[in-house]
């Protein structure tokens, strides 16, 4: 099922601490999960995007 909703977020060196508030107001979102998706688009950050993702449990998808 194609998700209704998707969400781009794009970033290069952002605050860390503004993304991860963002990403866990979207984790409280109730929407169900099967109909939105977030897209992260990251310009080769250099201060920790990587890192926040991963401890809000984000999969990645690099290329």
């Amino acid at each position: 099922m194609m998700p209704k909703l998707s969400l781009a977020i794009c970033t290069h060196n952002p605050r860390t601490d503004y993304l991860d508030r963002t990403l866990r107001s979207l984790q409280k979102q109730t929407l169900p999960l099967d109909q939105w998706e977030l897209l992260l688009i990251d310009n080769a950050s250099t201060n920790g995007v990587v890192q926040t993702m991963d401890l809000a449990g984000i999969r990645m998808r690099t290329s």
